[in-house]
């Protein structure tokens, strides 16, 4: 116990002295002067906040002092304090103390190597070294002890003629630690030492180029974060990582088949360009073919092969999948992959596949421009085209009998303040010049896609939205019935889940024969129509929003583009929702 300073008698006697020389010499060195008369130590004020926190490491614990946090010690004034000391009975530096030259506002206590609870008494020293009131902590740290007592579930086995697959089924992560990373090393049948790492957990790797029927020894060091069981029975986390290390014995059997071994892209990896394939060689295959197919079963009218040696990896670039992208109507697939041998002989070799997740390379480049594009943005110009030709405004004034008239439309705000937009009137229309070339062999395109911004503002039987023919003087090709589903009666209609008074991007396009349908750059519907020439653009001109016996309505339009080829599907929802400015 520390107490408060004693005098000796003499002391006293000398005390009025010292108190008549004080207004002369003021304070300092007074504890000069009466330090000879001491006869125990002083306990000075400056002492920490108290024990804040107390953090459990590797062999060590972190103990914070300071209310303000963690600050330098150049920040910290603690009047006379000049020294941090901590007392411990198991420290062997003399006097059982450790001495930091400066106040601290944490201290980091190391060499803690024994599974037991220690003690640590925590203070200041001055100058002179008086000491302040101390802090008492107790602490359990993580050690040596603990991590003995850790274990790893061993791996699956799976052996080859020349190889083994060592593959954790379940985490290895559990209450008692967390596993970050892993490395391995091990030695072939030739003396070379081979080393890898991962940080994939549960883990798994191979064995290359090893005998059967031996013991080969794999070492195996795991990176983890181990936890420790609190006062309130839950496992917490200590602040160090930790090596654990486990030794795995490898024995393939001798009547182990040849297998090759898928190594990357793993399982339902998303593929990047260019992208590495590798696989483990079996014995006797001296040559090897990639397969690459959204068919499991690689039929063989989508299937890409691509002859890749004897290396046990293969690099991939986009130009590869060209036969494959140029048909992929998708922007995401997930396919399949394997390796065989070259020439087809795999009745005693094993063929693995895995599946991948491939993400369209044309989602990588800009998007086509359109050829015809109408935004409305200019009140005095409200039919000029931003890309293409202006349109001509349109109103039928009886059947099948139309003129030019451009009192139907209304400027007004598009979907927000900074965009126009039409209103059309009902029974008004826009007769647009479009400039697509005819597709081979036909008078007209068979290849576009059309997109409308537009809102619906009054309930109807059709609001047309496309008439393919010359003057507008058949049935609507692209529609929304009264029930807000689009598309026609050849192709039948889909829901759109649209609702009145609001904005929509809809599309529609047509390729291959194929029509499909699009409301906000997902896909609603689509239809393989029958062969009569129902959705092919006449040569010069096709009629937006027109109908030949008036299934028409009023609505607002804020952009129009029109593109010379059938978008794919991973374009169109590129380009997504309306356009705002």
């Amino acid at each position: 116990m520390y107490k408060k300073i004693k005098l000796k008698n003499s002391a006293i006697a000398l005390f009025g002295t010292i108190l008549s020389l004080a207004g002369l010499a003021g304070c300092s060195g007074i504890y000069d002067n009466i330090r000879e008369y001491a006869t125990e130590e002083e306990i000075y004020s400056n002492r920490f906040d108290g024990i804040l926190k107390i953090s459990l490491g590797f062999e060590r614990v972190e103990i914070d002092l300071m209310k303000a946090g963690r600050v330098p010690a150049s920040e910290i004034y603690m009047g006379r304090a000049r020294k941090t000391v901590i007392e411990c009975e198991d420290f062997t530096e003399p006097d059982h103390r450790r001495i930091i030259d400066s106040v601290c506002s944490y201290v980091n206590i190391t060499g803690l190597t024994q599974l037991k609870t220690y003690q640590f008494t925590i203070y200041t020293e001055d100058s002179y070294g008086n000491r302040s009131m101390p802090l008492v902590a107790e602490a359990k740290p993580y050690t040596r002890s603990n991590l003995e007592g850790l274990t790893i579930v061993p791996p699956s086995i799976f052996g080859s003629s020349s190889a083994a697959l060592l593959e954790w089924k379940d985490k290895i992560t559990t209450r008692l630690f967390e596993h970050l990373h892993y490395t391995y090393k091990y030695t072939d049948m030739n003396g070379v030492v081979h080393t890898g790492e991962g940080d994939n957990d549960p883990p798994s790797f191979f064995v290359e180029n090893v005998l059967t029927d031996q013991d080969i020894p794999v070492m195996m060091t795991s990176r983890i974060i181990p936890a420790l069981l609190n006062d309130e029975g839950y496992y917490v986390p200590i602040i160090d990582t930790v090596d654990l290390q486990t030794t795995v014995i490898v024995k393939i059997s001798p009547d182990a088949g040849a297998v090759i071994f898928l190594k990357e892209p793993q399982p339902g990896a998303e593929i990047s360009f260019p992208q590495k394939f590798s696989w483990v060689p079996v014995n006797g295959v001296n040559d090897y073919v990639l397969k690459i197919s959204p068919s499991t079963t690689f039929a063989e009218n989508q299937t890409l092969t691509f002859p890749v040696g004897n290396s046990g990896e293969y690099e991939l670039t986009e130009e590869d999948l060209v036969p494959f992208t140029d048909s992929l109507e998708s922007y995401r697939v997930t396919m399949s992959w394997t390796v065989e041998p070259a020439n087809g002989d795999v009745d005693n070799v094993t063929i693995q596949q895995r599946r991948m997740n491939f993400i369209h390379p044309g989602l990588l480049q800009p998007l086509p421009a359109p050829v015809g594009l109408w935004e409305f943005e200019d009140p005095m110009m409200p039919f000029k085209a931003t890309i293409g030709k202006e349109l001509n405004p349109k109103l039928r004034t009886g059947n099948s009998i139309h003129g030019d008239d451009p009192g139907g439309f209304t400027h007004i705000a598009g979907p927000s303040a900074n965009n126009g937009a039409l209103h059309v009137l009902k029974n008004y229309w826009m007769q647009c010049e479009h400039g697509l070339r005819p597709s081979p062999g036909l008078t007209g395109s068979d290849n576009y896609t059309l997109i409308f911004d537009i809102r619906l503002v009054s309930a109807a039987n059709y609001h047309s939205l496309l008439e393919t023919s010359q003057n507008c003087n058949h049935d609507q090709d692209f529609c929304i019935n009264s029930s807000l589903s689009i598309g026609i009666g050849a192709t039948g209609y889909y829901a759109s889940g649209m609702t009145y008074n609001t904005w929509y991007r809809i599309a529609i396009t047509y390729r291959n024969k194929i029509v499909r349908y699009f409301v906000n750059g997902s896909q609603i519907g689509e239809k393989t129509p029958v062969t009569d020439g129902r959705f092919l653009i006449s040569p010069i001109y096709v009629n937006l929003f027109g109908d030949e016996d008036g299934d028409m309505n009023e609505f607002d339009v804020s952009e129009v583009r029109l593109y010379d080829h059938g978008l794919k599907p991973y374009q169109i929802a590129a380009l997504g929702g309306v356009s705002t400015k």
